[in-house]
């Protein structure tokens, strides 16, 4: 249509020429007309013939007029139409033959099989463009610093150069050599095996999201330890938890003996957990108040979220409290779940905003965009899984990605024992008075326990010690609870007060072993 209309108006234009070069061509040959008139008029005039002439005077003036300045107008008239043809076709070359800002040329889609043939070439060759791109040849290159290394003086690459290529193999913790303290908890490695760690405190809260075999218990398997060897208090909830895993043969007893209570398992057991948090956390807020200390750190490590929220009555809005309150007087949350959406979960998103710290293995891109405060499109999820995991913490802002350490059975071992097998049954707890000290006072403290078996053995209750017998091959609290007490776990109020006879008795014995 267009290309139609300037057809109409250049044949306009081209006989509106024609037309001036006929007038032209006339006032050459013949006398002027406008002389003719004016004569016209005179003679008429004179002999005042009729009133009609008189009337037709004006008209044949205008006429004559007309007809001289014909070619001025019909010159300009061409002038104007050159003009809006040169317009035309630039604007035309503009938007026909040059890129915009994406780099991408208009495609008329009169064809749809063409325009997806020419787009699938114009991204081939930018593809291929960008391969031919030249690659720095030091691993030390970043914009800002050319020289940038980790503590082992590894050179580093920048952050947004970050990828799983650029991150290093799987790594034992154990071969890192690694020592938490109060101010340095790791959370993984970064690109060229850079030690990413932030202060205990740092981490309030934690979330871990991830589909089912992604890794989420490798993550509780690195931070709890962790914490528990800097002497905070850790209680778990985790429906699915079992001593040693039958099926990758994880150790977990030398995380569940170090505990501040037995672990959660059964519904009963994590609704008393979570009414003693939401106690502890009045009473810290108490003290607070008072001016008081508060003690050492305490994290509630849940596991199997959305499970925890279906079976237990009220957990998520005690999980809502924690996590509101909690970080002014050290009580925070390591959540995992293969979801954290809110109709997954239960709560609200507001809650949710609360964990600060955030892992994403893969499988649920709106938790992980909520979490990681990125875009879906910037979350490269083909690339996660198999110890590669997103991070948003306070060493990696804005998100990237990080390897997870492989924490071996041996790893968790040299963080919290003396060098003692972990499948051994033999548990040393660092005294509760180390907390933030250096780690050769708690060293001392395990030396001088372990050159006393004896005197150990013999503080113990018999009843303590047939608790810790038990729990230690692998019985469940609550068959301990109706093996030790005689109560079964629906029993209610008596169970609740069996229970917490049992957890002293079990706190006792390891305490002591």
């Amino acid at each position: 249509m267009k290309h139609t209309a300037m057809m109409i108006v250049g044949i306009c234009a081209v006989l509106f020429a024609l037309l001036a070069i006929g007038s032209l061509v006339t006032q050459a040959t013949t006398p002027s007309a406008l002389t003719y008139a004016r004569q016209d008029a005179e003679i008429n005039r004179l002999r005042r013939e009729d009133a009609q002439a008189e009337t037709l005077q004006p008209l044949d003036l205008a006429l004559a007029a007309g007809w001289r300045v014909l070619p001025l107008v019909a010159c300009v008239g061409v002038l104007l139409y050159a003009a809006s043809l040169g317009v035309a076709h630039v604007a035309r070359f503009r938007y026909e033959r040059m890129p915009d800002a994406r780099g991408l040329l208009p495609v008329l889609q009169i064809d749809q099989d063409t325009a997806r043939l020419a787009l699938g070439g114009f991204h081939s060759a930018r593809q291929i463009e960008a391969a031919r791109q030249p690659v720095p040849h030091s691993l030390t290159y970043s914009p800002h610093n050319n020289n940038r290394t980790d503590s082992s003086g590894i050179p580093l690459l920048p952050a947004e150069l970050t990828t799983a290529h650029s991150l290093p193999g799987m790594t034992d913790l154990a071969s890192l050599g690694f020592v938490p303290t109060k101010e340095r908890i790791l959370l993984g490695l970064g690109a060229g095996g850079e030690l990413l760690t932030v202060p205990a405190s740092g981490l309030c809260h934690v979330a871990l999201v991830g589909a089912t075999g992604g890794g989420k218990s490798a993550l509780l398997r690195l931070l709890l330890p962790q914490l528990q060897a800097i002497g905070a208090k850790v209680c778990l909830a985790d429906p699915h938890f079992a001593n040693v895993d039958p099926e990758t043969g994880e150790d977990w007893r030398g995380i569940a003996a170090r505990l501040h209570m037995a672990p959660a398992i059964s519904p009963t057991d994590i609704s008393a957990m979570f009414g003693y948090l939401t106690d502890e956390l009045a009473r810290r807020l108490e003290q607070r108040r008072d001016g008081q200390k508060i003690g050492a750190p305490l994290f509630l490590a849940l596991d199997e979220l959305p499970i925890i929220a279906d079976e237990v009555p009220g957990a998520i809005d005690h999980l809502a409290k924690l996590l509101r309150e909690g970080r002014k007087v050290g009580i925070y949350s390591v959540g995992a779940s293969q979801s954290m959406l809110v109709k997954v979960v239960g709560g609200d998103s507001a809650a949710r905003e609360c964990y600060r710290t955030a892992f994403y293995v893969g499988g649920d891109l709106r938790s992980a965009s909520a979490l990681l405060d990125l875009p879906q499109r910037d979350i490269p999820e083909g690339e996660l899984g198999e110890g590669i995991a997103m991070l948003r913490s306070k060493a990696t802002s804005p998100a990237r990605m990080v390897r997870i350490p492989w924490v071996t059975n041996e790893a968790i071992t040299t963080l919290l024992g003396d060098g003692i097998p972990a499948t051994s049954g033999r548990v040393i707890v660092p005294p509760a008075d180390t907390w933030g000290k250096p780690e050769g006072s708690r060293m001392v403290a395990r030396d001088d326990q372990a050159s006393r078996p004896s005197e150990s053995h013999a503080a113990i209750p018999a009843e303590a010690l047939r608790v810790r017998s038990l729990f230690m091959g692998g019985m469940p609290l609550p068959a301990v609870v109706f093996e030790v007490k005689g109560v079964k776990s629906s029993e209610g109020r008596r169970y609740q007060v069996a229970l917490t006879e049992v957890q002293e008795l079990l706190r006792a014995a390891m305490g002591a072993a």
